[in-house]
């Protein structure tokens, strides 16, 4: 087979410098699209981590926040019962003193059988023996 040898021409220096220029400002335009695009990528790392932490943190604040308040609450639920207590005491102290007034203030059952108008005069009468006497 016969071999085919291509020769190339060569470039006159100008543009060969030229070609070089080119080149090696377009090699220098994608480093620095690859640097802009990493220092990006590692700017919204840093974002998404800040976020990130700063909510953890809001929950947790948060999560404090109901502890003291489930804390109050049952705080209240307490001083509640011991009121309700304190208010059933007092009810029933209420209620015994009145049945006891109730009591004290009733006549025997024995005097209920006899009508309060002889009741009266019987007394009158001794008491009229007694002053005659």
């Amino acid at each position: 087979m016969p071999t085919i040898v291509v020769e190339r021409t060569t470039l006159p220096n100008e543009m060969r410098d030229a070609l070089k220029r080119h080149i090696l400002r377009e090699r220098q335009k994608k480093k620095e699209e690859a640097d802009a695009n990493e220092a990006d990528k590692q700017r919204r790392r840093e974002e998404k981590a800040k976020a990130l932490s700063s909510s953890k943190v809001k929950l947790e604040d948060t999560a404090k926040d109901i502890f003291k308040l489930e804390r109050t609450i049952a705080d209240l639920q307490q001083q509640k019962a011991e009121q309700y207590k304190l208010l059933k005491q007092a009810l029933t102290e209420e209620d015994r003193r009145k049945h006891s007034q109730q009591t004290l203030s009733k006549e025997p059952s024995w005097t209920s059988l006899y009508p309060t108008s002889n009741k009266n005069s019987k007394q009158k009468q001794k008491t009229n023996l007694f002053l005659s006497i």
